[in-house]
């Protein structure tokens, strides 16, 4: 089983959150089509 530190679930403009901060951090984000959005829901 694989292991990640946080897991961001949609990568609308909520997967904004990830930033620099986490780089030392496993993040994986889990998406069923596309990056990017405008939603902010």
């Amino acid at each position: 089983m694989r292991h990640h530190d946080p897991v961001v679930i949609g990568a609308g403009s909520g997967n904004a959150v990830v930033d620099d901060s986490f780089a030392n951090l496993d993040v994986a984000i889990v998406e069923e089509r596309w990056f990017g959005g405008t939603c902010l829901n």
